[in-house]
């Protein structure tokens, strides 16, 4: 594995991207076995695929056989089949620059930021995907990471990995049909200094609590939504 990505489980099946190596892996969850305290999985389980482009987060869709891929070309329908298709080339220069971390609201919406390959300049963005539009709704970032989405508190965290930096946004007054998408800063926010710890990926827990991974940390951090300290 050179690096492995966006763990999503759906239709049975967890799947995770290795970005570097274009490949999509799939393990259908019933073949899972039990054997004391200890999980294991067959490694003839996991279905390792070619993918078209370097596929940095991947998100279901109703179809089981067909999930949507963000990476450096542009946005997929990653299919089963092998039939992908691209639904629109990236909206940024694709030479120094990709999508990365992204997630989907109960709207439909999807959440998507994108990371420059250098790490030099915050010159990535946080996007949205609605209703086949892509809107740019949040600048200077340098790798978009972190991203969970909060149904029942309205709110959209996003970690920028390089600055140290989480952030928290406000999208609980926007809805399908708006003209256009964006997020608004709730006054939350958590920065790390302490040697190199730096936020990576996440995922909500439950409704209360959003969990990141520390590097360098070598930990999980868990944060409160009510309170916004860390459990």
């Amino acid at each position: 594995m050179h690096l492995g990505e966006s763990p999503r489980y759906a239709h049975g099946q967890l799947r995770w991207v290795d970005i570097n190596a274009r490949t999509l892996h799939v393990l259908t969850t019933d073949t899972l076995s039990m054997h004391g305290d200890k999980l294991s999985v067959a490694p003839a389980a996991i279905q390792c695929r070619s993918r078209p482009d370097q596929i940095a987060c991947i998100i279901p869709t109703d179809e089981p056989s067909c999930w949507m891929g963000f990476g450096r070309i542009g946005i997929w329908y990653i299919r089963d089949d092998g039939q992908h298709t691209l639904l629109m080339p990236s909206p940024f220069d694709s030479t120094w620059q990709r999508f990365n971390d992204g997630c989907c609201d109960e709207w439909g919406r999807i959440w998507i930021s994108s990371l420059i390959d250098d790490k030099r300049a915050p010159l990535g963005k946080l996007w949205c995907l609605t209703q086949g539009r892509l809107s740019e709704v949040l600048n200077n970032i340098t790798t978009g990471n972190g991203m969970a989405y909060s149904a029942t508190h309205r709110k959209l965290w996003l970690a920028d990995t390089r600055e140290r930096q989480i952030r928290r946004f406000d999208v609980s007054a926007i809805h399908t049909g708006a003209s256009q998408a964006m997020v608004v800063a709730d006054g939350w926010q958590h920065t790390y200094s302490h040697g190199t710890e730096r936020p990576d990926g996440a995922c909500m827990l439950d409704e209360h609590h959003y969990a990141v991974a520390v590097i360098e940390g070598r930990r999980i951090d868990v944060f409160n939504v009510d309170h916004c300290d860390t459990v």
